[in-house]
Formats: structure tokens, C-alpha cells, sequence
């Protein structure tokens, strides 16, 4: 079984929206270095099968929900085919994650969330590095703990 990151970072126009699609590329890499696998954008026909952890992130609106693509892909996840989905999000200011939401189209499933999410909030500077380093750690974190038990 493997382990998978993958990400939406959503087409827009204007600087902000490529400011917050680059955001949400750097902080999978960092969920990727922490995790030790490749991180990949969602695209209309991925899917997953004989996955022990995935983590899969996007930048969320002020309500904490993601992008439709997000949306359309965490409906067709099986139980059999992912043992256990990370939540991580970011957001230009927002302060709902998108946790509640996952969990809502997930449990009905039977699809095993992490307990605990990365939740950031867009950055620039020092502070995107300590976003990197706490994305990294984060995933670190779990795969340590998934390995462990």
C-alpha cells in the first residue's frame, strides 16, 4: 500500500488567486517533504486505490469548503480503497477549516478521517516558512503515529 498527497489549487484570475495558488502548491510540497511522497493537483479523473494515507488539501472559502473538484472527488472514496484521509487547508483570512466539511461527505462513507488537521492561513515571508515548517511537521507527525499503531 502507499501513502499519497494530492492538492487543488484553483485557476483564478489576478494576483491574489495565483499568490494563493502557489500558497497551497508550496505548503503540499511541505506536507510532501514531512510525508516523505510526491504530491500531486487533482485532476477530473484521479483516484485512488490501496492507499494507506492520504492527504488531500486546498484552499477553502470563508465557510470552509473546497473547491468542487475537492468536493466531487471525496465523494467517490471507499473505505477499501484509502484507510485513512488528512485534512489540510489554507485560507486568505478565514477561520473555518475544512474539516467539518470532509467529515461530513466522509463518515457517512465509512472513510477513516484523521482526527486532528493543518489549517493555515495565507502567508508571506518569515511567516510562509513557519507555514512550511509546520505543514512539514504535521505530516510528519502523523505518518509517525500511522506507522505506530
Amino acid at each position: 500500500m502507499k501513502n499519497v498527497v494530492l492538492y487543488a489549487a484553483k485557476k483564478g484570475k489576478g494576483d491574489h488567486e495565483e499568490a494563493a495558488k502557489e500558497f497551497i502548491k508550496d505548503v503540499s510540497n511541505a506536507i510532501s517533504s514531512g510525508s516523505g511522497v510526491f504530491a500531486y493537483q487533482i485532476g477530473k479523473h484521479t483516484f485512488v486505490a490501496n492507499t494507506n494515507v492520504l492527504f488531500i488539501g486546498s484552499k477553502v472559502n470563508g465557510k470552509g469548503i473546497p473547491p468542487r473538484i475537492v468536493r466531487n472527488f471525496i465523494k467517490k472514496l471507499k473505505p477499501e480503497d484509502v484507510k485513512l484521509v488528512v485534512v489540510y487547508s489554507v485560507s486568505k483570512k478565514g477561520k473555518v477549516s475544512a474539516m467539518a466539511h470532509f467529515k461530513s461527505i466522509l463518515d457517512p462513507l465509512g472513510v477513516n478521517v484523521h482526527e486532528n488537521e493543518l489549517f493555515l492561513n495565507e502567508s508571506k515571508g518569515a511567516a510562509a516558512e513557519e507555514a512550511m515548517a509546520e505543514a512539514k511537521k504535521f505530516a510528519s507527525d502523523v505518518m509517525m503515529a500511522f506507522r505506530g499503531a
